[in-house]
């Protein structure tokens, strides 16, 4: 966890050297989450919101950092409790491929730290590498949205042997400064 706030600081410290660009934005997460355990498994889809920041090197690099919080929480079928992501916190890198002015694919890999609870205040995390791939759309110079798939780091519970593993769908809107 140090060395991913130490690379958060660095990234912070670098923030001069965006040449194209510092931008903020926020993302709607579309979790979903497969909770295994003894040869059986059941998904959930909890809802999340995140914050970014990040800044462009050049048009082909960016680096980003993000802070996550569950907004909707997840039942799990056949169970008595409901799961959500409490917290999730990243930085990355980000290749880009422009295709035209306005519109650019990428693909995103990263440190991420997630945690999870359930309504038995059972706890969960996972540590390690996100991975992921989009692509991003400019309004204008200032605005845009981007949608992304997002793998994170497989996890489990603290005090049972469950594995926790979670993709998501991300929608999202960026301000460039």
């Amino acid at each position: 966890m140090k060395k991913m706030f130490m690379a958060a600081a660095l990234f912070g410290a670098t923030n001069a050297s965006f040449a194209d660009g510092f931008y903020v934005g926020a993302d709607y997460l579309m979790l979903d989450t497969d909770l295994k355990a003894y040869g059986d498994s059941a998904s959930v889809e909890p809802k999340a919101l995140s914050v970014k920041f990040g800044g462009e090197f050049n048009q082909y690099f960016a680096a980003e950092a993000m802070l996550g919080i569950g907004l909707k929480d997840d039942t799990v079928k056949d169970a008595d409790f409901d799961f959500e992501l409490d917290l999730l916190i990243g930085v990355s890198a980000i290749g880009m491929l422009p295709i035209n002015d306005v519109f650019k694919l990428y693909g995103k890999i990263g440190l991420a730290k997630i945690e999870y609870n359930d309504s038995d205040e059972d706890p969960s995390d996972a540590n390690g590498l996100l991975y992921g791939v989009g692509a991003s759309f400019d309004f204008n110079s200032n605005y845009g949205v981007n949608l992304e798939y997002i793998q994170y780091p497989d996890g489990e519970y603290e005090d049972y042997d469950i594995d926790v593993e979670t993709a998501s769908i991300n929608l999202g809107i960026y301000k460039r400064f």
